[in-house]
């Protein structure tokens, strides 16, 4: 997890769509442009019937063709060729002038919008306040869901009593926490050999300083973040084994995900309580 700030995330996420819809716009103009070369060919091919069919029912084969069409139609390309030739002589026939150029006007207008897209930024960013507008007018209903903010104990609907001093949070690889009082840890001098923090030769593996009023939220491997206040984590001294974390977690269902959690958590974030809570987010 990152913090990032309201805008900062809103930045990311415009770079993103704008990316999204420079690829979508680049894919539908090369298929239109191709579209647009066949219409080009089948009006060519339509302008001078006769010959084309003569051609055709003259050719040994559509390699022996292929060349042939090409250079009575004007040096067309391969994809036009096969077009052409990819035809019935009673498609062919049939084929009018009219509906062909109708597609082709409207595929003109088509890809002058796209490649509008693809040279103009200003363009792009009016395209994703219009797709906005249209996901607002199609999904803009009412929640069907309630949040609702499960709770240790009453406790946790006021402001605790509890002094909100700075502590540290250890997790061990053994998955016990606890909470130690920075003043406890104070700073070594030179030469000094450290102080133990955890018993029976158990590893750090996720260390963090904060407030006891704070909330830390634990995400585990599978991208779901777990609530639990830091004062909730029992104060113990340095030498302390301290307590299971997954004990102190409200929200984690039983099954494989309680009994293994220390190994699927990921990350802690300490997250401060603001008095303005309506106006505060966290962007993860």
């Amino acid at each position: 997890p990152k913090r990032l700030s309201l805008q900062a995330a809103l930045d990311l996420w415009l770079d993103f769509r704008f990316e999204c819809i420079r690829n979508r716009v680049a894919f539908q103009e090369r298929n239109k442009a191709k579209r647009r070369s066949i219409v080009v060919a089948l009006l060519a091919a339509v302008s001078m019937l006769d010959q084309v069919i003569a051609l055709i029912r003259n050719a040994k084969n559509s390699t022996e063709a292929a060349p042939q069409i090409s250079t009575l139609l004007g040096n067309l390309d391969q994809d036009q060729i096969n077009a052409v030739l990819s035809l019935r002589l009673s498609a062919l026939t049939r084929l009018e002038s009219d509906q062909l150029q109708a597609e082709l006007s409207v595929l003109d207008a088509e890809l002058a919008q796209l490649r509008e897209l693809l040279s103009n930024d200003d363009a792009v960013y009016k395209n994703i306040l219009i797709e906005l507008d249209e996901l607002h007018v199609k999904y803009a209903l009412p929640r069907r869901t309630e949040i609702i903010i499960e709770s240790l104990d009453a406790e946790n609907k006021v402001t605790p009593a509890v002094p909100n001093g700075l502590s540290a949070i250890l997790v061990g690889r053994n998955g016990y926490v606890k909470r130690v009082p920075l003043a406890e840890l104070s700073r070594q001098v030179r030469g000094g050999r450290g102080r133990a923090l955890l018993r029976d030769g158990d590893l750090i593996d996720h260390v963090l300083t904060c407030h006891d009023h704070d909330t830390l939220l634990c995400f585990a491997e599978t991208g779901v973040a777990y609530a639990v206040d830091a004062f909730h984590i029992p104060k113990c001294g340095r030498t302390a084994k301290g307590t299971p974390l997954a004990k102190l977690i409200p929200a984690l269902p039983d099954g494989p995900d309680y009994a293994n959690f220390e190994k699927r958590l990921q990350s802690i974030v300490a997250v401060s309580r603001s008095e303005d809570n309506e106006n505060s987010f966290l962007v993860l």
